[in-house]
C-alpha cells in the first residue's frame, strides 16, 4: 500500500517520518498444480480434388493443431490429422482397347525435402494404337513439409475378392486404407474400387403374384351370403433357383350374417263383448273393442288405426216419454301403445257417441 505527503514541512517545521510505501506478504499458501490442457485440432482444410474422374477415387483433407498440450494434457494423434473419403464412385465406361498392368510402387523422392516421385505400368494390349503413352507413367510431387521428424505415408490394404456377377455383366472389388499419413506424409492414390466384365449365370426368377382384386358384392343381403376375390400370377418361376408360387389364387368369406325379417301382415285379436246400451229405450248405442295381436313386419300390411272400435245401435224401441235427446260424444279414451318401436308406427284413441232419440 502507498501514501502521499499531504503537507510538507515549512519554516523549520518537522519533516515527515516513515516510508511512503509498505509491502506485506499475501496468499502465502502453496499454489495448486496447473490444470492440464489437452491438445485441440483446428478446422479442416477443404477437400482435395478427386484422384479419379470415375470408377471410385479418393480425396483428402488435413488440419493443424490449434492448441498444443500443456501440463501433461493429452496429445493429438497424428492419425487424426488427415481424412480420406471415396469420390466419383460411378462406374467408368469399359475400355476394350487399352489394357495395362497394375501400377508399380512409388519411387523414392528426388529430394530429401520436396521433389517428386513416380510410378509406372505396362501397356498389355492396344488393338488400334489409341492408348496414350502418358498413361504408362504417373508423376507426383513429394510433400514440401521439411520437418526433421519422420514422415509416414498412407498405404492401401489388400484387394477384396471379386463380387458376384451383377445383372449388368460387371463385378467389382474394393480395398481400404491400412495406414494413414501423418502431417508430412503422402496420402494414397488410385481407386478404392475396381470393376471388370463378367459372364452372368443363367437367370433365376421367382414367382410373383399380383395384388388381390376387390371383394365381390355379397350374394345375399341378409341370412348369410358369400363374397369372393382373386389374384393372378404376374411372373412364372424360371431358372434353376426360381422359387415356386405359394398361396391361393381365390378367396371366399362370409357376409350379411344378420337374420332376415320375414314379411308379416298385422293381425287383430277377437272382438271384446259389447258394452251395455247407452239407453233402455228410444235408440241407444253400444260398442266393442279389439287389440292388435301381432304387428306388421318385413313390409307386411299394417292394421287400420280406426279398426279398434266398433259402435252399433241398441234398444231402438220407443220410450213411454217423448223427451227429445240429441246425440252427444262421450270422452276420448287414452292413446294406445305405438304399433312399432322404430321405422314408424301408429297409435290411436276412441270415443263413444250418445245417440239421439225421440226426434233429437
Amino acid at each position: 500500500k502507498a501514501r502521499e505527503i499531504a503537507v510538507p514541512p515549512q519554516d523549520g517545521g518537522k519533516p515527515c517520518s516513515g516510508p511512503l510505501r509498505k509491502i506485506e506478504p499475501c496468499n502465502t499458501l502453496p499454489c495448486a498444480a496447473p490444470t492440464p490442457v489437452d491438445c485441440a485440432w483446428g478446422r479442416w482444410d477443404s477437400w482435395s480434388e478427386c484422384t479419379q474422374s470415375c470408377g471410385g477415387g479418393q480425396q483428402y483433407r488435413k488440419r493443424q493443431v490449434a492448441v498444443e498440450p500443456l501440463y501433461g494434457g493429452q496429445p493429438c494423434s497424428a492419425a487424426n490429422s488427415s481424412e480420406v473419403q471415396a469420390c466419383n464412385t460411378k462406374r467408368c465406361p469399359v475400355d476394350f482397347t487399352c489394357a495395362f498392368t497394375g501400377w508399380s510402387s512409388w519411387s523414392t523422392c528426388t529430394k530429401d525435402c520436396g521433389g517428386e516421385k513416380q510410378r509406372t505400368r505396362v501397356l498389355k494390349s492396344d488393338g488400334v494404337g489409341a492408348c496414350p503413352k502418358a498413361a504408362e507413367k504417373e508423376v507426383k510431387a513429394c510433400s514440401p513439409n521439411c520437418k526433421t521428424k519422420l514422415c509416414i505415408d498412407s498405404e492401401w490394404g489388400d484387394w477384396s475378392a471379386w463380387s458376384k456377377c451383377l445383372s449388368d455383366g460387371l463385378q467389382s472389388r474394393s480395398r481400404s486404407i491400412d495406414a494413414y499419413a501423418n502431417e508430412c506424409g503422402d496420402t494414397v492414390s488410385g481407386p478404392s474400387t475396381e470393376t471388370r466384365q463378367c459372364q452372368l449365370p443363367p437367370a433365376s426368377l421367382d414367382c410373383e403374384l399380383s395384388d388381390w382384386r376387390p371383394w365381390s358384392t355379397c350374394s345375399a343381403t341378409c341370412g348369410g351370403g358369400q363374397q369372393f376375390r382373386s389374384r393372378k400370377i404376374d411372373q412364372q418361376p424360371s431358372g434353376p433357383n426360381g422359387a415356386a408360387c405359394s398361396g391361393a389364387l381365390d378367396e371366399a368369406r362370409r357376409c350379411a350374417q344378420d337374420p332376415c325379417q320375414q314379411k308379416r301382415d298385422c293381425r287383430w285379436e277377437d272382438w271384446a263383448a259389447w258394452t251395455p246400451c247407452t239407453v233402455k229405450c228410444g235408440g241407444g248405442e253400444r260398442s266393442r273393442t279389439r287389440r292388435i295381436a301381432e304387428h306388421a313386419a318385413g313390409g307386411g300390411k299394417p292394421c287400420d288405426p280406426h279398426g279398434t272400435l266398433e259402435v252399433g245401435p241398441c234398444n231402438t224401441g220407443p220410450c213411454d216419454t217423448h223427451t227429445v235427446v240429441n246425440c252427444t260424444w262421450l270422452q276420448w279414451s287414452d292413446w294406445s301403445p305405438c304399433s312399432a318401436t322404430c321405422d314408424g308406427g301408429v297409435r290411436f284413441r276412441a270415443r263413444k257417441p250418445l245417440l239421439a232419440r225421440n226426434g233429437g
